[in-house]
């Protein structure tokens, strides 16, 4: 009798132990869906704003070029560098004025520096009015090729900050950026949209 009442006892605690085993299995992997769901957003919602920035840029710098009456006269000041003026293929072009504040060029720097670890230095050139001066930045410093113009022509540089954006063989202006305006974008500007203009060069 004993024997029995020890065996009913026995399957009634492994059916307690089996189901609540279930419930504990259930529920982890109602937790490792919810976090996969979160997730799954968080990556279609990165790539939405990445798709999003991009068509605004795009908007924004749409049927936008550097005469080649400006292009002209940088080569004209610049005889020795006159061939990397002559673009065969994508360049990334850096726009500041003397009143960028120290920081702010600094942080371009930095992003275009790393950029050029996968693209060449050449392919990365830099514009501004006047010899820059400041104690946190001396863009002579880089192997970026520095040209001193006036203006590059474009409507752009009224906004008084500094810019980046892709020129074509054209000098056609793409995928402009202004890097202290959207400081979220840095990220996917400099690690995603530009590199893709030099993947299948």
């Amino acid at each position: 009798m004993n024997t029995n009442k020890l065996l009913i006892f026995s399957l009634i605690l492994l059916l307690i132990l089996n189901a609540i085993c279930l419930n504990q299995v259930s529920s982890s992997r109602k937790k490792a869906e919810t976090l996969q769901n979160t997730l799954n957003q968080k990556e279609v919602s990165h790539q939405n704003n990445i798709d999003f920035y991009e068509s605004i840029i795009r908007a924004s710098t749409s049927d936008v070029k550097v005469s080649i009456e400006v292009i002209n006269g940088v080569k004209e000041q610049y005889p020795e560098r006159k061939q990397l003026l002559e673009i065969d293929e994508n360049k990334v072009v850096f726009f500041f004025n003397e009143g960028s504040c120290g920081s702010c060029i600094l942080k371009a720097f930095q992003d275009l520096l790393a950029l050029s670890e996968n693209i060449s230095p050449d392919n990365i050139l830099v514009f501004t009015p006047s010899k820059y001066e400041s104690d946190l930045v001396d863009p002579e410093s880089y192997e970026f090729p520095v040209f001193y113009v006036e203006s590059l022509g474009l409507n752009s540089e009224e906004l008084n900050q500094p810019f980046i954006f892709m020129a074509n063989s054209k000098w056609e202006v793409q995928s402009m950026f202004f890097p202290d305006l959207f400081e979220d974008m840095r990220y996917e500007y400099f690690g995603k949209i530009l590199p893709k203009y030099f993947l299948f060069k």
